[in-house]
């Protein structure tokens, strides 16, 4: 179930971005499903990162778990 929604929300977000976006950087995007705060926590620890920064128009500042 859960690749079944990865797939969807990566064609989504894949076809959103085409035109906008280089095609490289579109292909290597990673999609995950869960919980926000888990995937990003997850995904920094796999890559060793120490901070992750979001944010873009009109989002509040970035909050710290």
């Amino acid at each position: 179930m859960n690749r079944v929604l990865t797939d969807e929300a990566r064609t989504a977000v894949e076809g959103a971005l085409k035109g906008w976006v280089p095609d490289q950087l579109v292909t290597s995007l990673d999609v995950r499903i869960g919980k926000v705060p888990l995937v990003l926590a997850e995904v920094a620890t796999r890559h060793g990162t120490e901070a992750i920064v979001l944010g873009g128009k009109r989002h509040s500042a970035i909050e710290r778990w």
